[in-house]
């Protein structure tokens, strides 16, 4: 009798978990993606907002800007766009007063 009878159940056995594992690896990636996608256009949208009322002063285009983000991002309200200190427009970086 052969040592090798049984083999080849281990290594298919290796390789649906190999394989399965980077299946698991891609949909994360592509979740990042999705959600980096997702920010980013939140981002851009507060920021166009922000833009359409500077004339009004810096103070009421972040309050837009603020009250924008969460409609398009839920989650990312006061938390994560409350932390930023200014905006960057065209590479100009844009400072509100006050911060």
């Amino acid at each position: 009798m052969s040592r090798d009878r049984g083999s080849a159940t281990v290594w298919a056995a290796l390789v649906a978990t190999v394989l399965g594992a980077v299946f698991a690896g891609v949909l994360l990636l592509g979740q990042a993606v999705v959600a980096r996608h997702r920010a980013a256009a939140a981002a851009d949208l507060a920021a166009l907002a922000a833009a359409a009322t500077w004339a009004h002063g810096p103070d009421t285009a972040c309050a837009t800007a603020l009250r924008v983000a969460p409609k398009v991002l839920p989650g990312s309200g006061q938390g994560a766009v409350g932390r930023v200190r200014g905006w960057t427009a065209g590479g100009v970086a844009i400072r509100r007063g006050g911060g």
